[in-house]
This record gives C-alpha cells, sequence and structure tokens, in this order.
C-alpha cells in the first residue's frame, strides 16, 4: 500500500486555510458584534424618560475587568424640563428603557430613588469613583472626564444608582452618565 503524501499534505494545508480563513473573519466580527451589543446595553439602561440626541462616548473594559463608563447628550427637551421641575422630573424616571422588554437586566432594571449631587456614597451609590477611574485607565477623553467630574461633586447634578453603577444626569453639561464597576 502506497501513501499519496503530497496528496494528504495537500489537503491538510487546504483545510489549515479554511480553518484560517474562518477565525480571521469570525473573531473580528464577533468583537464588532459584542461592541455594538455593549452600546445597546448602556443605553437600554437609561429610563425611558431621559431623552437622549446620541452618544458622545461608551467605554468598557473587558468581561474580566467588569468596569464601564457612558456618556450621553440628553435632547434640549428634557435639559429644559429638567431644569424647570429639578429632582420632580426624576419622580418616575426608576424603570431602564430596557426593563420592558428584556425584562432579565437583574438589578439594572430599576433604580433607587433619585437625589440632588453632589453624590454621597452609600451602599447603593458606591461605583461613581470607580467608572470614573475605569475610563481615564482606558484612555476617555480626560478634559471632558474633569468636566463631568466636577459637575457630579458639585449641586445642579442629579444621580442614582445600585450596588454596582450610577446614573448621574448633568444638565449643565446636558448629558447622562452611566458609570460603575462590576462585582
Amino acid at each position: 500500500m502506497v501513501f499519496d503524501t503530497r496528496g494528504m499534505m495537500r489537503k491538510f494545508l487546504k483545510g489549515a486555510m479554511v480553518l484560517i480563513i474562518f477565525f480571521v473573519i469570525t473573531i473580528p466580527s464577533f468583537n464588532v458584534w459584542f461592541w455594538f451589543d455593549r452600546q445597546k446595553l448602556y443605553e437600554e439602561l437609561l429610563p425611558k424618560k431621559l431623552e437622549i440626541s446620541g452618544s458622545i462616548s461608551n467605554i468598557d473594559s473587558n468581561i474580566f475587568d467588569t468596569c464601564f463608563f457612558a456618556v450621553y447628550r440628553l435632547s434640549d427637551t428634557t435639559v429644559n424640563r429638567i431644569n424647570q421641575e429639578g429632582l420632580v422630573f426624576f419622580d418616575d424616571a426608576i424603570r431602564s428603557r430596557g426593563y420592558f422588554y428584556r425584562r432579565s437586566m437583574g438589578m439594572y432594571d430599576s433604580y433607587a430613588q433619585w437625589q440632588q449631587s453632589p453624590i454621597k456614597n452609600t451602599d447603593k451609590n458606591r461605583t461613581f469613583g470607580s467608572g470614573l477611574n475605569c475610563a481615564e485607565r482606558l484612555g476617555f477623553d480626560k478634559s471632558l472626564l474633569k468636566k463631568i467630574e466636577l459637575a457630579s461633586y458639585e449641586r445642579g447634578s442629579f444621580y442614582t444608582g445600585h450596588r454596582e453603577g450610577q446614573l448621574v444626569v448633568m444638565p449643565s453639561l446636558g448629558v447622562a452618565v452611566i458609570s460603575g464597576a462590576g462585582g
């Protein structure tokens, strides 16, 4: 019995090439899908009442070091209503917009009662600083980050949270920021 080593080698190389091409296409595609899914998730964490006109920046770490920081531009209508109504605007803004169709977001479904800044660290509001640190470490725009940090610790902003994250609305900057670190 004679083996055709050249033929076997060609088949092996063809198979290896198909696998390489498969992985070269699949891995980047998965990363792009994952990125878009994460962007959508952060938007779904916002209460529906917070109308947004776009995303300024979203950044998060990998699945092993779960920290996140997302900044959304609020619509002019929302900013005007917040400036007119103050804390009362947020009375019914305690459910995430994703809650209504996902229903499996766990602690991200709802938020604690809204409060006026400066942020006070409690069990439900302890991770805003972690998100700020995460954003800085991952290369978030330092100038915008400093403005967000100052606005969150001065009067005039509003915040709520849960064990792993906080949502801070800053009418003076016209933004909503989701920030935190997973457990």
